[in-house]
């Protein structure tokens, strides 16, 4: 069942998720312009494919465990797909091969299941009843039935939450203070902020693509990154005045940092992988406003920064 969220829902839905994301600049906090060029996205027809042509999609087919390639696994002369409509089991021989109604395990002791495994018995049950009443799933009907058993549904761990006693707010406003604040900031990203990985999504789609969970582990590169810069911003002095553009910068740092980390589970636990693509392009686009935010801060009090300066990186107004 693992294998299966793996090919569907990664490898179906999650993909159409993934080709917008594609399309988006990279949220990696420093805006590294060393990172590769996006990968093409990967293609989301792959949920209509049947190899065999017997009426069940190859991802129905790892469902079932039936062979992709064989029209009528069990060769009792009744294709799979047509098995599967008439309730029966296309991995018994017939005549008497009655699929039985599939029941939820009972849960006796502790609960260690994975959120995929959790939602998965949910999603079954689902495609079970729509499929053995006839009805032929396309790509939107069983997206329907994903995000059903998705709702309401914690996936991930959340963002740690900073509040304004967790930051360093000083009361000098001087011109000199704010050049002081927003070449601290520079240094921050310039030190931290530029990890030497390509981006968190082409890093998923490069393991997606050649199935290999170990090139995900350059993700931890990036988490590193994020979390040395979080805990620098958490300290720098910062002047009252850019408390709260601070504060979001910080917030939003910190929750992209979160779906990245979920973005580990893409082969342990899909569902949580998918929950993290879902919410990246939300937290990378409150993370761009927040420097977005920063750099009219500097901008409206006529701070400027020489070429020379950290900050200029990555405040536009700048001395030339």
């Amino acid at each position: 069942m693992i294998a299966l969220f793996v090919f569907v829902i990664l490898g179906g839905f999650g993909f159409a998720l993934f080709k917008q994301l594609s399309q988006k600049p990279s949220p990696q906090i420093a805006g590294n312009n060393n990172q590769k060029e996006q990968g093409a996205a990967l293609d989301a027809s792959l949920t209509l494919k049947d190899t065999d042509q017997d009426g069940l999609k190859d991802w129905e087919e790892a469902l079932w465990k039936t062979n992709p390639k064989n029209p009528d696994t069990d060769g009792d002369g009744t294709g799979d797909g047509n098995e599967v409509r008439a309730g029966r089991n296309p991995l018994v021989k017939g005549p008497k091969d009655v699929l039985a109604t599939a029941a939820a395990p009972k849960i006796t002791g502790a609960d260690n299941r994975t959120t995929t495994q959790k939602i998965a018995e949910d999603i079954f049950g689902n495609y079970l009843t729509l499929k053995q009443s006839g009805v032929t799933l396309d790509s939107q009907q069983s997206g329907a039935i994903v995000n059903a058993a998705l709702k309401g549904v914690s996936t991930y761990s959340a963002a740690k939450k900073y509040i304004l006693t967790d930051i360093h707010i000083s009361r000098d406003e001087s011109p000199a203070a704010l050049r002081t604040y927003g070449n601290a900031l520079g240094d921050i990203i310039n030190k931290y902020g530029k990890p030497n990985v390509d981006n968190e999504l082409i890093i998923v789609q490069n393991a997606l693509q050649t199935n290999d969970s170990k090139k995900l582990s350059d993700l931890k590169i990036i988490l590193d990154s994020y979390k040395k810069v979080i805990d620098a911003l958490a300290k720098v002095s910062t002047p009252a005045s850019a408390a709260s553009a601070h504060l979001s910068l910080l917030n939003s740092a910190s929750s992209v940092s979160a779906t990245i980390a979920a973005m580990q589970s893409l082969f342990s636990d899909p569902i949580v992988a998918l929950a993290g693509l879902r919410d990246y392009q939300t937290q990378a686009g409150n993370l761009a406003v927040a420097l977005d935010t920063l750099n009219i801060y500097f901008e409206n009090r006529r701070i400027s920064f020489a070429s020379s300066e950290p900050a200029a990186t990555f405040f536009a107004f700048a001395n030339q």
